[in-house]
Order: structure tokens, then C-alpha cells, then sequence
């Protein structure tokens, strides 16, 4: 893949990730916490992503700028699932720690590119992922509306596809890297598929959370 499609590439993830903070500021206020947090989260992933592009462009290293916004896009989504879920609250905390833990000793331990890029977020990945899947099961048992018309589901969802595509990804590509540079480069192009599937169920959340308000339902 050359430079062209990295460009467009890029460019579709962050304009899905633009409509997605575009829909969340269209939910009318006081909005849920967890609605609150996971419109800061794409807030802060768009900065993150629309720098990372830049610094890319200009021939820069990235990978602690990104080992770092990992770590806050860890708290946010275990924020999120906790107000989601109440009964999450212990699990969400004690993968906070665990997996901030991780990706901090994991960026001292080796600040090579490699180690302090690949462990830390593949462990921050697996982790995010395994609480998502229990949010969702927990909400497939107790909604008492079809799952497709729940926001949380969808929100979840979104991030549940991310992260659960990311621990193999990162796998692979922390393997491939070793003996073929220019193959893990094109495993690399499916990172902003992944991210527009992310955003774009996100957005379909927010559009569903605007529904409900206005329609005064607020999730009943």
C-alpha cells in the first residue's frame, strides 16, 4: 500500500470518527455518564488519530504518543462499561489498574519500538475485550427491549469488534514484524477498518440515545 492509501485510509477513519462526535453532540443534555465519557473518549481519539497522521507525515515516531493516549482510552472505556453495568464496577476497576499497570511497566521496561508498542496495548486490548463481552452477555440477559434498540448495545458493540480485532491483530503483527517488515506494514491497513466499524456503531448509538430522549423514553 503506498502513501495514497494510507492517506485515504486515514481520512475515512476520521471522518467516521467526526460523525461520530457530531451525533453524540446532537443528544440532547443532561446526557448519561456513560455517554458523556465515551463522547470525550472519541473527542480525545480524534485529536489523538488527526495529530498521530500529522506526526506521521512529517517522518516522526509515534509510538509513545499512542502507548500514552492507550492508557486513557483504557480508564474511559472501564468507565463507560461501569455506568453501563453497575455490577461491573469491581471488575471495571480492577482492569484498570491491571491493565494501566501493564502498559506503564511495559513503555519502562523497553522503550524499543516493538515491546513498548505491541504488549502493553495487546494487553489493554484483551482485557477491554473480555469485560465487553461480559457487558454484553449481562445486557442480553437483563433488557427487556430487543438488543438492536438498545444504544448501550451498539456502543458496546462497537467497542467489543475493536478490541477483540485488535488482540489477534497486534499478535500477528508483533510476529510478522520480526522477519518481514513490509508485511506487518500491510496488516497495519486493517487498524482503520477496524476504527471506522468502532466509530460508525458509535455514531448509530448516539443517534438511537437521541431517539430516546426526545422521545422521553430514556431507555424504559
Amino acid at each position: 500500500m503506498g502513501f495514497t492509501g494510507y492517506t485515504i485510509r486515514t481520512g475515512l477513519m476520521l471522518v467516521t470518527m467526526l460523525t461520530c462526535v457530531v451525533c453524540w453532540s446532537l443528544i440532547p443534555r443532561p446526557r448519561k455518564l456513560h455517554f458523556t465519557l465515551f463522547g470525550a473518549l472519541a473527542i480525545i481519539a480524534s485529536v489523538t488519530e488527526l495529530t498521530g497522521f500529522i506526526l506521521t507525515l512529517a517522518g516522526r515516531l509515534t509510538y509513545y504518543f499512542y502507548n500514552a493516549y492507550a492508557l486513557v482510552e483504557l480508564l474511559f472505556v472501564m468507565g463507560i462499561a461501569a455506568r453501563v453495568d453497575r455490577g461491573l464496577q469491581r471488575l471495571a476497576l480492577g482492569v484498570s489498574i491491571a491493565g494501566a499497570a501493564g502498559l506503564v511497566v511495559n513503555a519502562w521496561v523497553d522503550g524499543s519500538f516493538g515491546p513498548a508498542l505491541f504488549e502493553g496495548i495487546l494487553l489493554a486490548s484483551v482485557l477491554q475485550a473480555m469485560v465487553l463481552m461480559v457487558l454484553l452477555w449481562r445486557m442480553a440477559i437483563a433488557s427487556a427491549r430487543p438488543l438492536q434498540t438498545v444504544p448501550e448495545f451498539w456502543q458496546s458493540m462497537g467497542l467489543l469488534i475493536y478490541f477483540g480485532g485488535m488482540a489477534p491483530l497486534f499478535t500477528l503483527i508483533k510476529y510478522v514484524y520480526a522477519t518481514d517488515r513490509e508485511v506487518a506494514n500491510v496488516l497495519w491497513t486493517l487498524m482503520p477498518f477496524l476504527c471506522i466499524l468502532r466509530y460508525a456503531m458509535g455514531a448509530w448509538s448516539c443517534v438511537l440515545e437521541r431517539r430516546d430522549v426526545l422521545r422521553g423514553s430514556h431507555g424504559q
